[in-house]
């Protein structure tokens, strides 16, 4: 069979969930940083 099976598109789209996710916590993780970067800042001057 050419192409993608259904197999296939499923695992795709599985992977593209994942993909999704840990980039959605790495932003999490950056704003997170952004902010204590900034209180610090604020506390140092």
């Amino acid at each position: 069979m050419s192409g993608l099976d259904f197999e296939g598109i499923a695992t795709a789209q599985a992977y593209g969930r994942e993909i999704r996710h840990a980039r959605e916590t790495a932003w999490c993780w950056q704003a997170r940083a952004d902010r204590l970067e900034r209180e610090l800042a604020t506390a140092r001057a």
